[in-house]
C-alpha cells in the first residue's frame, strides 16, 4: 500500500476522499431536491473522470448548483444559464453542463451560445473607447444601427463584431486630438496603414457621411501604402536580424519577409514553402524557384566579398 493511504489502495483512497467530498458539499445546499441532484451528478462524474481528478475537481463544480438553487431553485433554461453565467462561465463548468445535457435537463443551443459570444465580444469593443468621448458615443451609436439590422434579421451578430473592429480602430486613432471624430487625414493614415481595411471600414465611413455630415472619402495612395509596407518589412528585417538566434524559425521568417520585402509576394508563400524550391549560393544569395520563376534575395550573413557563414536553409539545401 502506498504511504499514508493505510489499509487503501491508491484508487480506494481517492473514491473515498472523492465520497466526503460529495457530501460535505451537499451539506452546502438547502434544498433536497439540489441535494439529490448534486449527488446524482457526483455519481456521474466518478465514472466519466479518474476518481483522483473527481476528487480534486468536485469542489470547483459546486458553486455551479449552489448558484442555481440560490437563484432559481430548480434546473433554468438554457437561455436563463448562459444570460446569468454567460457563454465563457458555462464553458467552466463543461462537465456539468455536459451532464445535464445528457440527462436532458437542460437543451443545449450551439446557436444561441454563439450569439452570446459575439454578443460579449461586441460589449468589449463598445466598451474599448471612453464612452463619452465623441468618438466613443459614435461607436455606441453605429453599435445600435448594426443590432437594428440583426433584429430584422438582415445581418448576423458575427457581422457586427466585424464591422465594429475596424469602427473602434479608426476612432482610436484619433485619442491624441481627445477622441473627436475622424476627419480625411485620419481616414487617409488609417487606410494607408492597413489598406486591407477598405472595405471592411467602408460600412462606417458611410455612416459617418450620412449621420454626422462627414463628407469621407475612401481613398488608398497605392505608392504612399507600398512605402509604409517596405518600411515595415525592412524594420522586421532588421529587428530579426538583432535578435541572435539563427534557429528554424528565423530562417523562415527571413525567406517570407525577404520575398515580401523584395519581390511584393505574400508573406504567406514563404512560411508555407508549398510548391517551392530553395537553394542557397556561396556568394550570399537565396534563389527560389516558384512557378517557374526565379526570385533572389540576399542571406541574412552576407557582407559584400564575404561568403555567408552558412548556406544551409534545411535538409538538402533544398525545399519541394
Amino acid at each position: 500500500m502506498p504511504a499514508g493511504r493505510g489499509n487503501s489502495c491508491e484508487q480506494c483512497y481517492w473514491k473515498d476522499t472523492y465520497r466526503k467530498r460529495v457530501m460535505l458539499d451537499e451539506a452546502g445546499l438547502s434544498s433536497s431536491t439540489f441535494v439529490q441532484l448534486f449527488r446524482a451528478f457526483g455519481m456521474w462524474l466518478l465514472e466519466h473522470v479518474p476518481a483522483q481528478k473527481a476528487a480534486l475537481t468536485i469542489h470547483g463544480y459546486f458553486p455551479f448548483f449552489y448558484e442555481m438553487e440560490k437563484r432559481w431553485g430548480r434546473v433554468p433554461s438554457y437561455s436563463q444559464l448562459l444570460i446569468h453565467f454567460t457563454a465563457d462561465g458555462l464553458r467552466r463548468v463543461r462537465l456539468p453542463m455536459r451532464w445535464l445535457s445528457e440527462t436532458a435537463q437542460v437543451v443545449v443551443d450551439a446557436q444561441e451560445r454563439e450569439d452570446a459570444s459575439e454578443l460579449r465580444r461586441i460589449a468589449v469593443i463598445v466598451a474599448s473607447l471612453p464612452s463619452r468621448t465623441p468618438a466613443g458615443r459614435v461607436l455606441a451609436e453605429y453599435n445600435r444601427e448594426l443590432q437594428s439590422k440583426v433584429a430584422a434579421g438582415r445581418v448576423s451578430n458575427r457581422t457586427v463584431r466585424l464591422a465594429l473592429r475596424p469602427a473602434a480602430s479608426l476612432l482610436a486613432a484619433c485619442e491624441d486630438n481627445g477622441f473627436q471624430l475622424p476627419g480625411q487625414a485620419a481616414l487617409d493614415r488609417y487606410l494607408m496603414n492597413a489598406p486591407g481595411q477598405k472595405a471592411s471600414i467602408t460600412g462606417f465611413v458611410s455612416f459617418l457621411n450620412s449621420e454626422h455630415a462627414a463628407n469621407l472619402v475612401i481613398r488608398v495612395d497605392e505608392k504612399k501604402t507600398l512605402l509604409m509596407r517596405r518600411r515595415l518589412l525592412e524594420a522586421e528585417l532588421v529587428a530579426l536580424l538583432e535578435g541572435g538566434l539563427r534557429d528554424e524559425e528565423f530562417k523562415t521568417e527571413w525567406i517570407s519577409i525577404s520575398l515580401a520585402y523584395f519581390h511584393g509576394l505574400p508573406r504567406r508563400i514563404g512560411k508555407g514553402r508549398q510548391g517551392i524550391s530553395i537553394s542557397a549560393d556561396a556568394e550570399g544569395n537565396f534563389c527560389v524557384v516558384l512557378k517557374g520563376k526565379t526570385y533572389w534575395f540576399p542571406h541574412w550573413d552576407y557582407r559584400p566579398g564575404l561568403a555567408p557563414a552558412s548556406a544551409s536553409v534545411g535538409p538538402g539545401n533544398s525545399i519541394e
